[in-house]
């Protein structure tokens, strides 16, 4: 295989990724900031959006090779027609979910919810056949369409896991509490106390108070690093599926658990040192996604690394 051509196939894989799941997230949860943009939902937030990322990603790891074999093709005609239908499509997206998003309705905010996820779907297929060409999104869909099936049949199955694990929830934010307290007073001195906050736990430092909600208890972040673990099994034949993987999986959930309080800690720190509306905001809305995906990701090249087959195993 052309090496040049190889690395193309990558870079553009790359631009795809980077635009549309960590460029245009970030650029619209600015904007809002800046324009004081109030809303209930933000496609940061979600977590499907951090579980579409790293599916995708893992896709196109594990079948790099038959993708780059599909030849993707563009031409001008259809990377300007794409590209401005998804800049058309991003846009209404950002209208729907900042501006159009009553919180005095919540059916009608689920609704206007689910309409703009519709839209940024739409938009990344189109900006998907800019960059690849129409036909080899075709081709794409039609080779994998039962491990996309597959996949969304997981997704239901991590829904289902999630659901049950916040029954516990108040159990999982109060070890996140004291996890977060212990790290702070590690650093600090004795500055940090854990509350009753709401119906969960909250921790206080120098005057800040950070509340552990359900989201912030780890259960999320679990729950969805072992529904990633599970894909990892199912589609990634060449990993060795012994002890010594599950042990390594096994202290990888408790490092996601630990990780839960670390952002915790690192958003009580953002507050006292540098400023708190920006520690609540932007930086709260966004460093939870990036340290899951990029410690994920780290797990699993480590996994390629240390327990690949050999190949004279079958």
């Amino acid at each position: 295989m052309n090496l040049s051509k190889y690395n193309f196939f990558r870079i553009n894989y790359f631009i795809f990724f980077t635009s549309v799941f960590m460029l245009l997230p970030l650029l619209f949860s600015f904007l809002a900031n800046i324009f004081e943009l109030v809303i209930g939902f933000n496609i940061i937030l979600h977590r499907l959006h951090i579980l579409f990322f790293v599916l995708l990603v893992l896709f196109f790891i594990l079948n790099e090779e038959e993708l780059m074999k599909l030849k993707p093709k563009t031409d001008l005609f259809q990377l300007i027609v794409f590209s401005v239908s998804s800049l058309i499509l991003f846009f209404l997206f950002f209208v729907l979910r900042y501006f159009i998003h009553p919180k005095s309705n919540y059916d009608f905010a689920w609704t206007i919810f689910y309409v703009s996820s519709v839209l940024y779907g739409l938009g990344t297929i189109t900006f998907f056949c800019a960059i690849f060409g129409l036909n080899y999104f075709k081709k794409v869909f039609f080779k994998y369409k039962k491990t996309f099936i597959s996949l969304i049949l997981l997704i239901v199955i991590y829904v289902a896991i999630k659901e049950f694990l916040n029954l516990n929830w108040v159990y999982f934010s109060s070890l996140v509490a004291n996890l977060t307290a212990g790290m702070l007073n590690l650093v600090y001195g004795n500055i940090a106390t854990v509350v009753p906050y709401e119906q969960g736990m909250g921790l206080v430092a120098k005057g800040f108070l950070a509340g552990i909600s359900k989201d912030c208890s780890g259960i999320e972040s679990s729950s969805l690093f072992l529904f990633l673990f599970l894909v990892v099994l199912l589609y990634d034949d060449k990993l060795k599926k012994d002890w010594k993987l599950f042990t390594a999986f096994g202290l990888a959930l408790i490092g996601d658990f630990v990780l839960t309080s670390f952002r915790i800690f690192l958003l009580t720190i953002v507050a006292i040192e540098i400023d708190r509306q920006f520690a609540i905001n932007l930086f709260h809305n966004n460093i939870g996604w990036i340290l899951f995906v990029v410690y994920f990701l780290v797990f699993y090249f480590l996994l390629t690394k240390y327990f690949r087959k050999n190949k004279n195993n079958n």
